[in-house]
């Protein structure tokens, strides 16, 4: 029965976070739109324009969802050009770093060998490549480890805008 008051007391805890977050922070948060299968969100980080979410799975697999206004690397302008013509990316390549589309969103696609085989989506808005008239595009973040790549983009996939 304890178990079970903790559970309540951390769902509701984050909740509030993300509410509060919601409401003070300059851009969209993103929240899963409904429960993930295989995931529970573990904790949620909301300090200085930084709202962090851990997500927990079997066999000690974790998604890390990011929201920062600052979250700096990608090329919007050769992302803008990648939507706007429908062509390649222009930009400067990475190493092991592709553009992804995912849903209502691009970004790059990295991945890492150390300390941990992880997968990070850096990603945007589509529509907030052309709706900001500055280059403060917001910006988000999804790190997974021990993850595979279909299982983050299915993170991604249930990401959406609280309104």
């Amino acid at each position: 029965m304890s178990c079970l008051m903790v559970i309540v007391v951390a769902c509701s805890h984050a909740e509030a976070t993300f509410s509060q977050a919601k409401k003070e922070l300059p851009f969209p948060v993103l929240i899963p739109e409904s429960d993930l299968d295989g995931w529970d969100m573990e904790e949620t980080i909301y300090e200085d324009e930084l709202l962090v979410s851990s997500f927990i799975g079997e066999n000690n697999r974790q998604i890390d969802l990011i929201q920062d206004q600052n979250i700096q690397g990608l090329d919007i302008p050769s992302l803008r050009e990648h939507l706007d013509l429908n062509m390649n990316f222009s930009g400067v390549r990475k190493p092991d770093t592709e553009v992804v589309e995912v849903s209502d969103y691009i970004g790059e696609l990295s991945y890492f060998a150390d300390p941990l085989p992880s997968i990070q989506y850096t990603f945007v808005d589509k529509k907030g490549l052309f709706e900001e008239t500055n280059e403060k595009v917001p910006s988000y973040q999804v790190i997974g480890k021990e993850v595979s790549t279909e299982e983050l983009i299915l993170f991604v996939e249930s990401l959406e805008a609280s309104s």
